[in-house]
């Protein structure tokens, strides 16, 4: 499908509804993906500027060199269908799945204007929300996807609807329990942003303008949990032994786990394994004269690996 250029797109708004903002629906392999999609960003073709002198005057003139994919980045409602989890989790265990997907992007009618396509993406990053158990606002994943290649193509105004999972209600990001071996965590009230990165190594061959995107490492982020300094015994001791006297022995690291759980606290939606969890650093919230806040503590942890883990949350 030939990519429209800008003249074209902007040539077929004066005869259409206008595209409205928050009217678009996220394709997988062919099939729209259940569940809430927040936002969408990026995913279009991007060229390289070069500038070159010439001349005793030094010209400068300017002209497009190679070509690259913004990744498109996605804000997922956390009651994700299975084929985004299974995704996320293959990519996480190092089972590269590429998968082809569309932004269908419409107008105040919900007719279709433009189709954004993406052609054999790899998921490039997953990101999770703070985790707060004083939070009331909904839990968002972000995920970039690259893609080797991407289109875009005028729509036909087909009718526009997506698939809204049941489940959407019952995710926020107060709603969580973490678990570490030996160290008691009933009272960690909050873990800081975390990802997952995928790094890509591009491989540019012959007169193609778009690389091929070979998958290199994963980097799991640390993580930075916060509890009552008056239930953080085991963290203090722990960091004592780990980090103070500098037992570097395996046996200071830990398996853990992040749930993510129903409302009422019975049912686990899906969890974050944590593989090889070590101790780095420990302190104490600031103390203020006269402030009746309760005082916390701040842990910070490094994690080897990371898995996810179904529950009952996953349509």
């Amino acid at each position: 499908m030939p990519i429209a250029s800008p003249l074209d797109l902007a040539s077929g708004l004066g005869k259409r509804s206008p595209t409205a903002g928050g009217h678009f629906v996220f394709m997988l392999d062919g099939s729209p993906v259940p569940g809430y999609v927040r936002s969408v960003e990026g995913g279009t073709l991007v060229g390289e500027v070069i500038d070159e002198t010439v001349g005793p005057d030094f010209a400068t003139f300017k002209h497009l060199g190679t070509l690259s994919v913004e990744p498109l980045t996605l804000e997922l409602g956390m009651s994700m269908s299975r084929p985004v989890f299974e995704w996320i989790q293959a990519s996480w265990r190092r089972e590269f799945t590429r998968k082809n997907g569309a932004v269908v992007h419409a107008d105040a009618r919900y007719r279709a204007q433009l189709e954004q396509s993406f052609i054999d993406a790899l998921i490039a990053e997953t990101t999770f929300p703070t985790l707060d158990g004083s939070s009331t606002d909904p839990a968002y994943l972000t995920v970039k996807l690259q893609a080797e290649s991407v289109d875009l193509e005028r729509a036909g105004e087909e009718s526009v609807s997506g698939v809204i999972s049941r489940r959407q209600k019952q995710w926020s990001p107060s709603n969580f329990r973490l678990h570490l071996d030996g160290i008691d965590t009933t009272h960690v009230a909050k873990i800081d942003s975390f990802s997952v990165k995928q790094k890509l190594k591009e491989l540019r061959v012959g007169p193609a303008r778009l690389p091929e995107l070979e998958p290199t490492n994963l980097e799991f982020d640390n993580l930075t949990v916060y509890t009552t300094l008056n239930h953080a015994d085991d963290f203090i001791a722990w960091y004592e032994d780990a980090v103070v006297k500098g037992d570097k022995e395996t046996r200071q690291e830990r398996t853990g786990a992040i749930e993510f759980v129903s409302p009422d606290g019975v049912d686990t939606l899906f969890t974050v394994t944590l593989k090889n969890v070590g101790i780095y650093g420990l302190s104490i919230d600031k103390s203020e004269a006269g402030s009746e806040q309760v005082k916390r503590c701040k842990v910070n942890l490094y994690v080897e690996a990371m898995d996810l883990e179904y529950g009952d949350g996953i349509d």
